[in-house]
């Protein structure tokens, strides 16, 4: 029996479409995208994330109970704000594209903007600007431990780190405010100096770090007259760590300092990115495998989880390097610094 029934025409983008302006539909794209991104990186977070527990809390980790438990409250407050953040977004484009998908004033786009002054809004860009101070937080103790506890080395960073919380705070209230959102005049004019003094202090920071390393490299290839990648792979990972969150950090600056709200686009994938990088940093050293799993190095002694890692002479002067077999401690931040002793039977060096 044969079907008499007439086929449907296929869809016309112009007329089953929503009758919206092309530039506001090209937002909602970048909006849209942008949280898929974010969702995939937070993927990536939570894989990062059960990697460092199981670092922290593995048998190699010999460090005290108290300090365990700091690292362990760093990276499950980290999780926290990443998760927090990622389920209020979604659920404010759920609510934005599906339920208020004819809001009145500018459909999708203009009822998330509408928003900013709504507990929905103002919890996830907390959780944002809180993570982005922890790790702030995180790459300035590095460096204050690097450079032996000096408090002198900190004066300019910390100089930053107070505009960027002064700022960030000023755009989290000025954002929340009746009417107003993260592209309004006056938040652009607080949140711009927030954003570009966040990065500033990130690249600042990975250059002391980098400096110090190098410096003490050469000290090491000038002393024992041997050349060890220990110190570039650790300058790798910094920089890579680094430029991960510069990266998107700048293509959200160019788009957000133009006034447009395709900078939507990149900011949930920075919220994620900015959480990627510490566990970085702290996965790397604690595991001493590089981020494609190749062992960087393994010493017969080392501070792990900051990075403290010693190179043992022989008898003989040459320099030698455990096994893969080597127990590995995870000794307390507080008592990482570098040293430097050379006599004919020893050569230690210690760097975070």
């Amino acid at each position: 029996m044969s079907s008499s029934s007439t086929p449907s025409p296929p869809p016309n983008a112009s007329q089953d479409g929503p009758q919206e302006p092309s530039v506001l539909l090209f937002l909602e794209n970048a909006s849209f995208a942008g949280n898929i991104m974010g969702a995939i990186c937070y993927g990536v977070v939570l894989t990062l994330f059960f990697q460092c527990i199981l670092a922290i809390v593995g048998r190699r980790n010999k460090q005290k109970a108290g300090m365990k438990n700091i690292m362990l409250a760093y990276v499950i407050f980290m999780f926290a704000m990443g998760t927090v953040f990622t389920a209020m977004n979604l659920n404010l484009q759920q609510r934005s594209y599906i339920a208020f998908r004819n809001y009145p004033a500018g459909g999708p786009l203009g009822y998330s903007l509408e928003q900013y002054s709504h507990w929905r809004a103002i919890i996830p860009n907390a959780c944002f600007i809180i993570t982005n101070w922890f790790a702030d937080g995180l790459l300035m103790y590095r460096c204050y431990v690097i450079y032996n506890k000096n408090r002198w080395i900190l004066i300019l960073p910390i100089i930053l780190f107070c505009g960027s919380f002064s700022m960030g705070t000023i755009t989290l209230f000025k954002s929340s405010q009746p009417g107003s959102n993260l592209w309004s005049g006056i938040t652009v004019n607080f949140g711009l100096p927030y954003f570009t003094t966040s990065v500033a202090l990130n690249v600042l920071l990975t250059f002391l770090i980098s400096f110090k390393l190098i410096q003490h490299n050469q000290m090491l290839v000038e002393a024992t007259s041997t050349t060890t990648n220990l110190y570039k792979n650790v300058v790798t990972m910094l920089v890579e760590s680094c430029a991960l969150y510069a990266l998107f950090s700048i293509l959200f600056i160019g788009t957000y300092a133009a006034g447009n709200y395709a900078s939507d686009l990149f900011l949930p994938i920075l919220s994620q990115v900015q959480i990627i990088s510490p566990y970085l940093i702290i996965l790397r050293v604690a595991t001493q495998r590089s981020v494609t799993g190749n062992r960087t190095y393994s010493s017969k002694s080392g501070n792990i989880i900051t990075g403290s890692f010693h190179a043992a002479s022989d008898p003989s002067n040459n320099i030698t390097n455990g096994t893969n077999n080597t127990p590995i401690a995870m000794n307390s931040l507080h008592n990482d610094s570098f040293e430097s002793e050379a006599n004919t039977r020893k050569a230690a060096y210690d760097c975070v």
